[in-house]
């Protein structure tokens, strides 16, 4: 069974919770502090993003639509790892979230680091509140 570049092994996880803070106290404390890169720099990338159990991997920013979500990506042998991030109102707050994609052979592998991967993403929303709601003007704050 061959793989196709990108189509074939699909692995997705989503994480998501609502948020009590300010959007813009949201956004201020969860965007990345760097810059926007063709996806062909990756290799000389020194942005390490924690994945699960200690491993860090380069990451790749390759957008950003500001106040709504940002989109990182991770080069893997035949395939990529995609990992989004988006940000929307809600009743009493702000949804937050996160989606990985893993396409190709590897998404196999990856399904053993996928509840460490959901662990880590509520623990960071549970920072993420927390510095949202210390900031200036936030519904805690």
């Amino acid at each position: 069974m061959g793989f196709s570049k990108y189509n074939a092994a699909l692995l997705r996880i989503e994480v998501e919770t609502i948020i009590r803070a300010q959007p813009a106290a949201v956004w201020r404390a969860w965007r990345p502090g760097f810059p926007v890169r063709p996806r062909e720099e990756e290799s000389r990338n020194l942005n390490l993003y924690p994945l699960a159990y200690g491993l860090k991997i380069p990451v790749t920013l390759v957008s950003v639509n500001e106040m709504r979500n940002w989109t990182l990506e991770h080069a893997l042998p035949r395939g990529k790892l995609v990992i989004d991030h988006w940000m929307s109102s809600a009743e009493g707050g702000v949804r937050v979230g996160k989606r990985y994609e893993v396409h190709g052979p590897l998404s196999i592998g990856y399904r053993l680091l996928a509840p460490k991967i959901r662990a880590m993403a509520r623990a960071e929303f549970a920072e993420l509140e927390l510095a949202a709601s210390r900031a200036p003007g936030s519904l805690g704050g």
